[in-house]
């Protein structure tokens, strides 16, 4: 079996982590994981048995954001070529590279010709100028891509705006980010958590209204707000945390939680590791993102736990959510059509029950961490 080094520049998981732990599970001892940041990554991978150490990145590189210009990023030559050499050195010792973000790959990029090994990019972002200026997108899809000996991309949206943008063709495929079907399945028949969850975020037995994802803007959290304050016979729950300095955003909510005087019918959650009883105990999931998301795995996540789903109309949502079939789709930011779409759920339990229904066997069959292992190992045997 071939040795396998997983690169992430994250000292905190994300979607693209967890998707990691995902591909690492069945390589088992033939795998590593080298990340440039300590943090709460170490204790995730420990925690699911997975090899891994630090190599800790300079904070000139560190610090550095992908809508910076040219002259930015000449700042961080110095500590660039020192990680370079570190890294090469790290590298040699495997078999294929998997970057399982930007920075990490253009540190093994600019590392490959001292180390020589073949490099698998994930790229988990769906190309904009509004997200990436255009120095770094010409780089990506003009310099750095030459060094990918092969580029996976995470939906077809996010393939056509690679290729949108000049990003090579060849050798860039799609490979689904996977769920554990089996987990959720086997958690949405704990229906006491379910209820204590239930009772805990709508005590007065509400049909409880729930948004999933880390606290940022660009995750619509202040589009759900406002969708709350025109429902008045329902709760709200949101779950996640604020991450990367993002703090005044959740301060920023609370108050509008305050503006709409909904003090009593809004929880702040946090972070839950129990995310499918949490998701099960919801009556309705809306996804707000106020931008076309490369994927959206909290969607399929909503569908596994047996609870209808509301998706942004764009980007890969668009891959997952069939409106009217296995859930409904509004326009971004559009707070009218989000209520008018919780309300169809509420006032339609029979067709809900069909559409959850339809929603589950799509997202088992199409969205499985069993389907995205298959491919990752096609992949593998390819590279």
């Amino acid at each position: 079996m071939k040795k396998v080094l997983f690169l992430s520049h994250v000292g905190a998981p994300g979607g693209a982590e967890y998707v990691m732990t995902r591909l690492c599970a069945p390589l088992k001892s033939s795998a590593h994981v080298l990340h440039f940041q300590p943090g709460p990554l170490e204790i995730l991978l420990q925690e699911k048995g997975i090899s891994s150490s630090v190599l800790a990145m300079p904070s000139a590189i560190t610090n550095f954001k992908r809508e910076e210009d040219v002259f930015s990023a000449l700042k961080t030559i110095p500590a660039t070529i020192f990680m370079v050499r570190a890294l090469a050195k790290e590298c040699r010792a495997y078999d294929v590279i998997i970057c399982m973000s930007q920075k990490s790959f253009f540190l093994a990029a600019l590392a490959k010709p001292f180390m020589r090994k073949p490099i698998v990019w994930f790229m988990n972002d769906l190309l904009s100028k509004t997200h990436f200026s255009k120095p770094l997108i010409f780089l990506m899809t003009k310099v750095f891509s030459r060094f990918a000996n092969h580029i996976v991309l995470n939906s077809q949206a996010s393939r056509n705006a690679w290729i949108e943008h000049g990003g090579p063709k060849k050798n860039a495929s799609i490979i689904y980010p996977g769920t554990d079907v089996n987990h959720f399945t086997s958690a949405v028949e704990d229906t006491d958590t379910i209820n204590a969850y239930k009772q805990k975020f709508s005590p007065d037995g509400k049909p409880l209204i729930g948004i999933f994802g880390r606290l940022t803007p660009w995750k619509g959290q202040d589009i759900f707000l406002k969708t709350i304050a025109k429902i008045p016979y329902v709760n709200a729950v949101l779950v996640g945390a604020s991450l990367f300095g993002e703090e005044n955003h959740k301060a920023s909510l609370k108050a509008q939680v305050k503006d709409l005087n909904l003090e009593d019918r809004v929880t702040f959650a946090g972070h839950i590791e129990d995310v499918p009883k949490a998701m099960a105990a919801c009556d309705v999931i809306t996804h707000c993102s106020t931008a076309a998301e490369p994927f959206g795995l909290v969607i399929v996540e909503a569908m596994l736990s047996g609870t209808p789903v509301i998706a942004s109309d764009g980007g890969g949502a668009r891959e997952i959510v069939i409106p009217g079939e296995t859930g409904q789709r509004t326009p971004i930011g559009n707070s009218k059509a989000l209520s008018e779409a919780i309300q169809k759920y509420l006032d339609n339990p029979q067709w809900t029950k069909k559409i959850v229904h339809n929603a589950y066997i799509r997202a088992a069959e199409e969205f499985s961490n069993d389907s995205m292992i298959e491919q990752f190992e096609a992949l593998l045997q390819k590279t």
